[in-house]
């Protein structure tokens, strides 16, 4: 695990990221799940990975994308990691990450000496 660590990209809906997910934990296979949801994700992936096709498994220095079991079988295997699940009993895996951080929400910023004014109303519309 020290010499091959694993990080997992995913996005959401993905059938093969479930199934990769799936075959993983049933392995133990202590992963970073990182999550591309964004545009700005997508070209962090890119940068970083050089690909943007998931599921992506990066296990040390190897780099597979898509989702093969017999493929990804064979590479985990060739990394010593055991077939069957030897993490102990109660082992949680950490929460998936986001590939970039969340944009902080933007605040109008209010009219100096006074309060904010309203958003200006279309013509031909209402405000309630």
């Amino acid at each position: 695990m020290q010499r091959y660590p694993v990080t997992f990209y995913t996005t959401s809906p993905c059938a093969p990221c479930d199934a990769g997910r799936t075959l993983l934990r049933q392995r133990g296979v202590p992963i970073a799940e990182i999550t591309v949801q964004s545009n700005d994700d997508i070209a962090e992936l890119q940068r970083r990975e050089g690909s943007i096709d998931l599921p992506m498994l990066r296990l040390g220095a190897q780099r597979i994308t898509g989702f093969d079991g017999t493929d990804w079988q064979a590479t985990l295997d060739a990394a010593g990691y055991p077939r069957t699940s030897k993490l102990p009993a109660g082992y949680r895996a950490a929460p998936a990450r986001p590939m970039t951080a969340p944009a902080a929400p933007t605040v109008p910023a209010s009219r100096p000496g006074g309060p904010a004014l309203p958003e200006p109303v279309p013509p031909g519309s209402f405000r309630f």
